[in-house]
């Protein structure tokens, strides 16, 4: 009915139109503006209403879908930090235990370092420690050769020997088949060497022992002995001379050097007579011991 009119049902149960559907009904243009005014119930209005109310509960539950994604997502996104931070958490436990692993390697490197140069150290105070006694050493030995050397006087254990007979050829029931081998002191040795390199020297110097000499001679041998021999014979045969040849062997020439014949030929040779009475007192007083297989047979020389 018009929106003027007195007569009509009473609108004591109409309800109230919101001003969402008022404006929704105006929008779809379905009623005019008397209806709205007069606030009359319709089937058009209440049609219009379900579908309001219709689409409205779809907005709602649109609305509803969408918080719940974003409820998600924000647990996602939650989740997502936490793991994260557990990450970085774990990245940051190993560079610290890498951190810690490099500072106990540069440690112990350092600790290594500082044990080898203490060794290095202590080895050098040692060396310098052994220098210093072999030092002392030397000095007190050369002292002892001076004044031995000088006054011509040998000490009693210079004048011991190990002898140990060695097997050359031959049947070894035949003692001469042995070739003896002398164990002196040390310090013995030392002094002999260097009352050799004196006597060679002198030698040298004067010429007592002529070239053609090549046994027990430095620098010469039997091969330079051979040479030579054949090197004369070859020039006599070849200025046509008769050429004989006589080969004569001492045996065990060294072993049977009557004593005061060699001081004598010594003292002939112009050697020093400190040397002499050195060499003439080793000469004298000698004790050898014979060792064969834990067998020692005691004797003088």
């Amino acid at each position: 009915m018009p929106a003027g009119s007195k007569t009509g049902p009473p609108l004591a149960k109409a309800k109230p139109i919101s001003a969402s559907v008022i404006t929704y009904l105006r929008r779809r243009k379905t009623l005019g503006e008397g209806a709205f005014a007069a606030g009359e119930r319709s089937e058009k209005i209440n049609r219009c209403r379900l579908l309001l109310v219709a689409k409205n509960g779809g907005k709602e539950k649109r609305r509803e879908e969408k918080r719940r994604e974003e409820k998600r997502r924000e647990e996602k996104r939650k989740e997502k930090r936490k793991k994260k931070k557990k990450r970085k958490g774990k990245g940051k436990g190993k560079k610290r235990k890498k951190k810690r692993k490099g500072k106990k390697r540069e440690k112990r490197r350092k600790e290594k370092k500082r044990e080898e140069k203490e060794k290095k150290r202590e080895e050098k105070r040692r060396k310098e420690k052994r220098r210093k006694e072999k030092k002392e050493k030397m000095w007190l030995v050369s002292i002892i050769f001076e004044r031995s050397w000088k006054t011509g006087e040998v000490p009693e254990d210079w004048r011991k020997a190990n002898v140990t007979p060695v097997f050359k050829k031959g049947k070894k029931e035949d003692l001469g088949n042995y070739r003896p081998v002398s164990l002196t002191s040390i310090p013995g040795k030392v002094m002999k060497q260097l009352i050799l390199e004196v006597n060679n020297k002198h030698v040298k110097e004067k010429k007592v022992i002529r070239s053609g000499q090549h046994g027990f001679t430095k620098g010469k041998s039997c091969l330079t002995n051979l040479i030579a021999f054949y090197d004369g014979m070859t020039g006599w045969v070849d200025e046509g001379r008769a050429v004989d040849v006589v080969y004569l062997d001492f045996s065990k020439a060294f072993d049977i050097v009557f004593h005061n014949i060699l001081v004598s030929k010594l003292r002939k040779c112009g050697l020093d007579e400190w040397t002499v009475r050195w060499v003439e007192n080793w000469l004298n007083g000698r004790v050898r011991r014979v060792v064969i297989s834990s067998q020692n047979l005691v004797g003088g020389l």
